[in-house]
């Protein structure tokens, strides 16, 4: 009975051989097989272009970061050297310049209308 125990191990070790050799034969197959080659060909496309995606995104969120800070710092530059100052006393100067023509208009208008009632053109102008 011990040898037939022992030739039962021994032929089970033998057919564990065979199937690992076997198996690795098959792997072996598979990996050299063609459409393998294309699927991991389209695998690392795919990824390259997952990663060239995935860098220009980032760099992107950067660019726009660095853009928002740098019309942070810009307003901050506007506000700290008196930008809306500036901006609020040309404005006055400009609203204080058209109302100071819309006045000398109407006075020359009143007075060519007023010269004119009185009689007849001399050629002077007004």
């Amino acid at each position: 009975m011990a040898d037939n125990t022992s030739k039962s191990t021994s032929e089970f070790v033998d057919e564990l051989g065979k199937l690992g050799e076997n198996m690795g034969n098959l792997l072996k197959n598979v990996w050299n097989m063609d459409e393998r080659k294309f699927v991991e060909t389209e695998l690392r496309s795919g990824l390259d272009q997952f990663g060239r995606k995935f860098n220009e995104t980032l760099d992107q969120l950067e660019f726009e970061a660095n853009v928002k800070k740098a019309r942070v710092m810009a307003r901050d530059a506007w506000e700290s050297a008196g930008g809306p100052k500036i901006v609020e006393d040309l404005r006055s100067s400009v609203l204080e310049s058209l109302r100071r023509l819309n006045v000398e208009m109407a006075q020359r208008t009143q007075s060519r209308a007023a010269h004119e009632a009185k009689g007849p053109h001399d050629g002077t102008v007004i």
